[in-house]
């Protein structure tokens, strides 16, 4: 085997071990980006089911003409806002710089 062909052979080695890290960095980046997704949905998922109560909730109030459920009802929306307002600041990470796998 001639020099050529070994340094031909190290190339391709080293080019393909850069693939290989460039492809890791990627996976970690969507295992990360789906895990954040989920995240989402979850909070989302609890933001409509808090949402779709308050509006039964209200709902049945006005049925009933029930100036003091309406009034209850205003001031649990005002918490219950407030929770799910610090809850949302209080799990949403600062934005990460994004690794570029071409660097």
């Amino acid at each position: 085997m001639g020099t050529t062909a070994i340094f031909l052979g190290l190339a391709i080695g080293l080019a393909l071990l850069s693939i290989l890290q460039r492809l890791s960095i990627m996976n970690d980046q969507l295992t990360a980006l789906t895990t954040a997704v989920t995240d989402m949905e979850t909070v989302a998922d609890s933001a409509i089911v808090l949402l779709n109560g308050l509006k039964s909730a209200l709902d049945a109030a006005i049925e009933a003409d029930d100036p003091a459920a309406l009034e209850a009802l205003s001031a649990r929306l005002g918490e219950q806002s407030a929770e799910l307002a610090a809850a949302l600041t209080a799990n949403t990470p600062a934005a990460a710089p994004v690794e570029n796998p071409a660097e």
